[in-house]
């Protein structure tokens, strides 16, 4: 709960402390998915509410992270 929690922060703008590491939590989430999918059930919302914004971002590899995120979610 406590590494979802802190990752879903860093991922927000307003949390974060600039682009990349909006970037590196978004990577991190990726990663988590294609090793934990099966847990993911919970923190969904809350992965919707991080994600959404940062697709619609104006910084495109931000958009670009969590675009991938629901890629890799996909594929699974």
């Amino acid at each position: 709960d406590v590494i979802m929690q802190v990752v879903c922060e860093a991922a927000t703008t307003k949390q974060s402390g600039g682009e990349a590491v909006i970037v590196a939590s978004l990577e991190c989430l990726v990663g988590i998915v294609q090793l934990y999918y099966q847990c993911l059930q919970p923190y969904m919302e809350a992965i919707l509410q991080v994600t959404l914004p940062a697709i619609r971002h104006e910084e495109e590899a931000i958009a670009l992270q969590a675009i991938e995120f629901w890629s890799t979610l996909c594929d699974r």
